[in-house]
């Protein structure tokens, strides 16, 4: 529930953060969906709208009921290379709602994609909604993104470290805030600390 609490917290005010011309960075936006769409549409064409969706935060329990086989929607869209950019974010910022280990798995693979928006979300992802105190191993996979060619990637690494209580995360963001060679991103964590769960 805690968690849950948490997924939710995060999709809203990472869609603050980046409600600027296009949630181009954020794990669902804003306000509700008119319920997908309900039962009119066939399931393909509601998923469609889901994924396509600007602006809305979908509501998590109805997006269950109507897709039992929501995670694997999201995974196939997340990871088809013939989707739309936008629709293969939205779905890797979807998949943070729900942890599962083939969610986890997939967007650990998704930390190898070419397209930095889907590369930098699954970082995020993975940092705020999958990173707990003790997995060691999946920390040291999202702290490689701190040396990612791109700043977005680097910007959501840390950003994700808001959400968990892994103490290495902690640690690295106090490092971060203090020696930084990169202002932008050593006042990024100073920001992250200043307002972590």
């Amino acid at each position: 529930m805690k968690r849950l609490f948490r997924i939710t917290s995060l999709a809203i005010l990472f869609v603050a953060l980046m409600a600027a011309p296009a949630l181009a960075q954020s794990p669902a936006e804003g306000h509700h969906d008119h319920q997908i769409a309900t039962d009119q549409l066939d399931d393909d064409t509601a998923f469609d709208q889901l994924v396509r969706g600007i602006h809305t935060l979908p509501d998590i329990q109805i997006v269950e009921e109507r897709f039992p086989d929501i995670t694997e929607r999201l995974i196939d869209r997340a990871t088809d290379e013939d989707a739309t950019e936008f629709e293969r974010w939205r779905a890797t910022s979807l998949l943070g709602n729900f942890q599962e280990p083939d969610v986890k798995e997939a967007l650990l693979e998704l930390t190898g994609e070419e397209i930095d928006r889907i590369r930098a979300m699954a970082y995020f992802v993975l940092g705020a909604a999958f990173l707990e105190e003790g997995d060691d191993q999946l920390f040291e996979t999202i702290k490689e993104g701190l040396e990612d060619e791109d700043r977005r990637v680097r910007e959501r690494v840390v950003r994700s470290f808001r959400w968990t209580d892994h103490q290495g995360a902690i640690e690295l963001l106090n490092e971060i805030a203090r020696t930084h060679e990169d202002d932008s991103l050593q006042s990024l964590a100073e920001h992250t600390l200043k307002y972590r769960k």
